[in-house]
């Protein structure tokens, strides 16, 4: 539990927060470590690393009996850890059973298109086209808002075609 004492400093200042939290994590280590070896074997230490990363972040928000926070934020990581490796599995499958591509002249000349383009119309294309992310997500995960991640997106294909035709007719 952290005190009073530690929230306020030795004479009433800021939080000390160094000392308090390698109190926090000398005293709770242990049992995080213990939950997440269960849960996740393989990943335990960074389960613990992770947790313990989550509460020096939020440390002004910490409640005063810490040790059910840092389960849950421990077992929030690792359901983090098991979505991720099943989207890893997934996608694993997904390549392993995709049929081999009959024309490799259509592949070289998509490549070297993308090659062409700008990192980040590439980076919208492969998004959506290859990792096969909804564009809500990839707006998302590029912190966009959404109407503008589509307006991109539009623009970066049309200029992916622009080159794709240019880069054809440079072949015929």
């Amino acid at each position: 539990m952290l005190t009073e004492q530690d929230r306020n400093g030795e004479q009433g200042g800021p939080r000390r927060r160094e000392p308090t939290f390698e109190r926090l994590y000398r005293e709770h280590r242990a049992a995080i470590f213990t939950y997440a070896a269960y849960r996740d074997p393989g990943r335990a230490e960074d389960v613990v690393a992770e947790t313990f990363a989550i509460a020096w972040r939020r440390f002004d928000d910490l409640p005063d009996d810490v040790l059910p926070w840092l389960y849950g934020v421990a077992r929030r990581v690792v359901a983090g850890n098991w979505r991720q490796s099943a989207r890893q599995h997934a996608l694993t499958n997904r390549i392993a059973n995709e049929p081999p591509p009959t024309d490799r002249a259509d592949d070289a000349v998509l490549i070297r298109a993308l090659g062409e383009l700008e990192e980040s119309d590439r980076e919208l294309i492969l998004l959506v086209f290859w990792h096969d992310l909804e564009p809500g997500r990839c707006a998302d995960a590029l912190g966009i808002a959404r109407a503008t991640f589509s307006t991109r997106l539009w623009r970066a294909k049309r200029r992916l075609r622009m080159i794709l035709d240019r880069l054809e007719a440079d072949d015929a």
